[in-house]
């Protein structure tokens, strides 16, 4: 392979010697450290814990603990193996399964898991499926039975390093402790938390004693619905499951009421109202405020508020105003005040009507009819003030008070006075008062706006602004509506897009499609049909249509217009298009009515002052949200519709030609809208490059998916194959291989219909470019070779003809990437690199010089390939060719790591990764992350490894690429046998053979049976290594692989077989001297010096592992050095030399402890032990790199 090709090749292949240790159980990296070993993350430890957190403030989560049961008396009947197998597999389907739901692993101690969540309902889910999953995989494979007991409970705890400290974790593993085999123990606060989770239900097990808690705790088990009950169990209905106290409350969406769903997207908020609470149950009276537009979630916000001041142990009262008791006196304190009333004390309600007589005016349900009025009705007003805040006060006194108002855009002005006066004189009562309003009914002659203004003054409200949900919120939003965390993002887009983040409309939105049918339940998951268009619900219309008919006709008739030009709008615009559609005449006149200037500006006045529009910038104006032009969009007539999008159309074209270039999108949607599709195509391809020039991927495939339609429509040959070639080379960059090859075979198959030889062959090349990226070399070789021959064969000739030969036999070289090609393949680039000279396509030329240079490094011409690329990395960076630069800064990068000079193959990849994140090519962007992957892990910077790693599966995962899934499996896998978690990688290893086999990649199944027979080495299996790794001898790639020699190598060595350990070390380090590859060569030196010491030759063993030092530090290659120096110090352990063996031991023990292979640690440990058994243990600790 050439440099650029072997990458994959560099994935963590540099091997160490297996030590016998005993095997250990840790694999994690966080501070649990065991069932019974808690104390010190208890907030009630006797260990004082203070400077351990200072600085991290608590956070609520939800703890979930795992366990194995039965697993010791498995380990005694079954055998190690056995049993890391199972626990393999226990990891693997925790760390999956937790992180579907959004949960981190953040412990794992072999039979024994630790996940984290931030969501309750989650963790609940997520409890539920695992023990599903666990039954269905122990029926699948009783050899390996999982029977898991799972405990869950929730709370605040402080984020240490590694891990969490607080009570919540102590519960969650007591529950573990308490759940048999297939149960789900969870406390009654995460049940609380949780609230209705669809297809869950809760069973009352009673109040249990637990170690370590000095009161009953209260334990509910989690089943999934269907499942039976237990002979000691009941079923908790909704008021027990999802309410506290004697107050069983409703369900709904009305303040009052108990939410049907779980608050998303509301941190910021929520803290600021939480710090307001605290300070109110510490004695603090205080008003907050929410304000935000309709629907986007003030009333709900305010539910969460009712429940926490429950929780907390709030009396709570709820009122609402409604528009038409505007006029109704103190109306929202009417209920309010009831709801209190009924929950006071005996005591209190028996003194009310002599002590407050006056509050009987408001509770005349209650108390009966009021007294008669006193002739000054200001003081009557004073005095019921009065009343009202003696009786909150003498309920504060016995517990905090919390008064929830809702719509208070809509109170009379007593009732605002009376909330005015209340706030004033409970300032020091534990009184909280929580209102919501809508920020857009509120102008300056408003009643609510001078209460605002007074009460700011005064320092005595904290006034919330509500906002909309940003696309990630709208995204959970649509997960617990639809009751399952499946991959919606191209729904939630849509959504989010149509709705803005209003909560209330992204609920009507999924009801409306669920209705519709076009989001639907199947097979247990939710489906979707393709949405592109949203009508706006009728409940959004409503909403919408009330604050429009407060406007009047001509605003109206001005916003219709406006609803055409989009979401944003420019006033001149609108005012030509008023000009070039007819309208009706006015009354008196037979003249079509054309808008003025004075009258379009009042109009769009008019509606900035309800809060439908607002000026954007300049004369810009937008609307306030898009549902808003949708719904004024939707009165339209079909027939209006075209005529005004046509007459916009045609505005927009008599523009300046920069202008429609940079407005090609709209006039395209105008076009389209206007049913002209001749007028439409070319803007619908302009728009698809504007959007690719500045890597808006998804924009230009729906524009060059609109301009293929059209052409298509048209039967216009040429543009349908040119939208399919722009459109191939978004999927290319979006890494979707697949797609790209089919709709870049369709271009293909349009011109060699049309017997268009020379735009085929660029066609053709493209493909072979995309058979380069999917790994599929010969395929692509065997696709390409025939077009190269019809065009040499071509008598008209040319510089087009150039120009498709060029880009083929580019291609064909990229190609070329496999041993004994590199002949072949540096004389395809040369002929690419001069026929690219000969058409003046500088990009074609420099992407010919990047594949020669490839080319000459593998022919061994290393100088002259740095050479070449150095000046085309510059001339790619001065003409912003960027995909050439990408794969320059690539090639530039291997052959710095193939010589073992990292700091230049990072800094080479830094740039690269820059460059593709710029560009949005996800494919490139997982080739420089798993590279920096590499990178960081031969330095020895571990930590660093895998937060590249987690990086590049963050891109995988969004792409879905099968292909490109295996390189972070394979890699992962390795990282977990170099720290020595044996059960993390003998899992990861399975899954990556698993997956390659379906895939039919030969190079990833070669790369996990190497990881699985160093597992079997260190098992003290060499016959079992060796069975896995001599078939792979067969294959001419896996002969020439110099780790399966290695490994090999050391097999043969166990097994005693000299000879056979001789030929396979000496080819490799033959190997890797032939490819140039530095780290390979420095473990092939070192294994070949053991096979030297184990015969006795000394002095050549010596100098073998003295050449392997050298080179693992000019890199550095810390793993490298610490192995060598390990065989080094059993080599002189062997000649009896103690104070040398000793010396090597401790260096390499060091190392090893820096790097974190915990396993190499203790095989130092052991050899120290057998080298120097007089030592002191505290010096031999030392001396390991403790």
């Amino acid at each position: 392979m050439g440099a650029h090709d072997q990458t994959d090749k560099r994935l963590f292949q540099c091997q160490r010697t297996p030590g016998h240790a005993m095997m250990g159980n840790y694999m994690g990296c966080g501070r649990y450290t065991g069932r019974e070993d808690l104390g010190f993350m208890a907030v009630d430890s006797a260990t004082d814990v203070t400077s351990s957190v200072a600085g991290h403030s608590a956070e609520l989560r939800t703890f979930l603990f795992a366990d194995v049961r039965g697993y010791t008396r498995f380990t005694q009947e079954r055998g190690d193996r056995a049993a890391a197998a199972l626990v393999a597999k226990f990891a693997g389907l925790v760390r999956d399964l937790g992180h579907g739901r959004e949960g981190e692993l953040i412990e794992l101690r072999g039979d024994e898991a630790l996940v984290v969540f931030g969501s309750a309902r989650q963790a609940l889910r997520c409890a539920v499926e695992m023990q599903q999953r666990f039954r269905r995989e122990t029926e699948a494979d009783p050899d390996l039975p999982l029977r898991i007991g799972i405990g869950l409970d929730a709370g605040e705890a402080v984020p240490v390093e590694g891990g969490y400290r607080g009570e919540a974790l102590n519960l969650a593993s007591r529950l573990c402790n308490l759940a048999q085999p297939g149960e789900v123990l969870a406390s009654e606060g995460v049940v609380y938390l949780g609230r209705r989770v669809r297809g869950l239900i809760f069973a009352e097990r009673g109040l249990v004693p637990l170690k370590g808690f000095d009161d009953p705790v209260r334990v509910i088990r989690v089943l999934a619905e269907g499942e039976p009950l237990r002979a000691n169990e009941a079923l908790l209905g909704e008021s027990e499951a999802f309410s506290r106290g004697d107050i069983q409350l409703p369900i709904g969406g009305f303040l009052g009421a108990l939410p049907s769903g779980v608050m998303v997207g509301r941190a910021e908020e929520w803290q600021e109202i939480m710090s307001d609470m605290d300070n109110v149950a510490q004695g603090a009276g205080r008003l907050v405020l929410l304000s935000g537009e309709p629907g986007i979630g003030k009333t709900r916000l305010a539910q969460e508020v009712t429940l926490k001041a429950r929780h907390w142990g709030f009396m709570v009262g709820t009122g609402r105003c409604y528009e038409q008791e505007q006029t109704v006196p103190y109306y929202p304190f009417v209920e309010c005040l009831a709801s209190l009333y009924r929950e006071s004390p005996g005591s209190i309600r028996a003194e009310l009507p002599s002590r407050w007589s006056q509050l009987i005016r408001l509770l005349p349900d209650e108390l009966g009819p009021a007294p008669e009025r006193e002739a000054d009705g200001q003081e009557d007003q004073q005095r019921l003030f009065r009343a009202v805040v003696g009786f909150l006060q003498a309920l504060g006194e016995t517990q905090p008070v919390a008064l929830l108002l809702d719509d208070l855009h809509w109170a009379d002005d007593s009732s605002l006075k009376l909330l005015q006066h209340l706030v004033r004189y409970t300032r020091a009562d534990r009184i909280l008062f929580v209102g919501t309003y809508r920020d857009v009914e509120v102008g300056r002659q408003h009643p609510l706006e001078s209460f605002l203004l007074d009460l700011g003054r005064e320092a005595l409200l904290t006034d919330i602004a509500v906002r909309r949900l940003d696309e990630q919120g709208t995204r959970e939003l649509l997960s617990e509506m639809l009751g399952d965390k499946e991959d919606l993002a191209g729904l939630a887009e849509l959504v989010y897009e149509r709705t803005e983040g209003n909560a209330f409309f992204i609920q009507e939105m999924i009801r409306a499609l669920v209705e519709r049918g076009d989001v639907y339940r199947q097979n247990g998951h939710w489906e979707r049909r393709k949405v592109q268009e949203m009508e706006v619900p009728k409940s959004v219309r409503s909403v919408i249509g009330q604050r429009l008919s407060r406007l009047s006709i001509d605003a109206q008739e001005i916003l219709r217009d406006a609803s055409v030009l989009g979401q944003t709008f420019q006033f001149d615009d609108l005012l030509a298009l008023g000009n070039a559609s007819s309208r009706n005449p006015r009354p008196g006149s037979r003249e079509p009515h054309m808008w003025t200037e004075d009258e379009v500006d009042a109009g769009l006045e008019e509606a900035r002052t309800a809060g439908l529009v607002r000026e954007a910038d300049g004369d810009h104006y937008a609307f306030e949200h898009a549902l808003v032009q949708q719904a004024l969009y939707a009165e339209l007539s079909t027939r209006r519709r075209k005529r005004l999008h046509l007459a916009a159309g045609t505005v927009l074209e008599g523009l300046s030609e920069r202008a429609r270039v940079r407005r090609a999108s709209e006039l395209a949607w105008h076009f389209l809208e206007g049913d002209d599709a001749e007028r439409a195509l070319p803007y619908a391809m302009m728009a698809g490059d504007q959007a690719e020039d500045v890597f808006a991927h998804g924009d230009a495939e729906r524009q060059y998916r609109t301009a293929l339609e059209l052409a298509q429509d048209l039967e216009d040959v040429p543009s349908e194959a040119e939208a399919l070639e722009r459109m191939a080379g978004v999927l290319v960059i979006v890494a979707r291989y697949d797609e790209a090859l089919d709709t870049l075979e369709q271009a293909a198959s349009l011109h060699r219909a049309g017997g268009n030889l020379d735009d085929e062959g660029c066609v053709v090349a493209q493909i072979g470019q995309v058979h380069y990226l999917r790994g599929t070399y010969d395929v692509g070789i065997a696709r390409l070779r025939p077009v190269v021959y019809l065009l040499e064969h071509d008598e008209s000739g040319g510089d087009k003809d150039n120009l498709a030969l060029a880009s083929l036999y580019a291609s064909l070289a990229r190609l070329h990437v496999f041993p004994g090609q590199d002949e072949e393949k540096l004389a395809l680039a040369q002929r690419a690199a001069q026929l690219a000279e000969s058409t003046g396509d500088e990009a074609l030329l420099t992407g010919a010089r990047v594949t020669m240079s490839d080319a000459l490094w593998r022919a061994g011409q290393d100088e002259e390939a740095i050479r070449v690329l150095e000046p085309v990395i510059s001339r790619a960076e001065s003409t912003g060719d960027l995909n050439n630069l990408a794969r320059a800064l690539s090639n530039a990068a291997t052959y710095y790591a193939r010589r073992g000079e990292f700091q230049k193959d990072r800094s080479y990849y830094e740039r690269m990764l820059r460059v593709v994140e710029r560009r949005g090519d996800r494919g490139q962007i997982v080739l420089a992350a798993m590279s920096l992957s590499s990178n960081a892990f031969l330095m020895g910077e571990w930590k660093r490894s895998r937060e590249y790693l987690v990086r590049a599966e963050g891109v995988i995962a969004k792409i879905g690429a099968s292909r490109l899934s295996l390189w972070p499996i394979a890699a992962r896998a390795w990282l977990e046998l170099r720290e020595g978690n044996l059960e993390a990688a003998l899992y990861e290893a399975e899954r990556c053979r698993d997956a390659a086999e379906n895939v039919g990649d030969m190079d990833y199944q070669r790369l996990a049976e190497r990881v699985l027979a160093e597992i079997d080495e260190e098992h003290s299996l060499p016959e079992a290594a060796l069975r896995r790794l001599e078939p792979w001898l067969q294959d001419p790639r896996g002969a020439a692989d110099s780790g399966i020699q290695r490994q090999i190598a050391r097999a043969c060595l166990e097994l005693r077989r000299c000879s056979e350990a001789q030929e396979a070390a000496s080819l490799a380090v033959g190997i890797a001297t032939t490819d140039k590859d530095q780290p390979e060569l420095v473990e092939g030196l070192t294994v070949q010096g053991a096979v030297k010491a184990a015969a006795d030759d000394w002095v050549e063993a010596a100098a073998l592992f003295d050449q392997g030092l050298w080179g693992a530090r000019r890199m550095p290659f810390p793993l490298g050095e610490a192995d060598a120096l390990f065989e080094y110090g059993r080599m002189c352990a062997r000649k009896k030399d103690v104070a040398r063996a000793t010396d090597l031991f401790s260096r390499a023990g060091d190392l090893y402890s820096r790097l974190g292979a915990i396993r190499d640690v203790e095989k130092v440990r052991i050899a120290l032990d057998l080298v120097a058994p007089d030592v002191e243990p505290t010096s031999r600790e030392t001396s390991a790199g403790r």
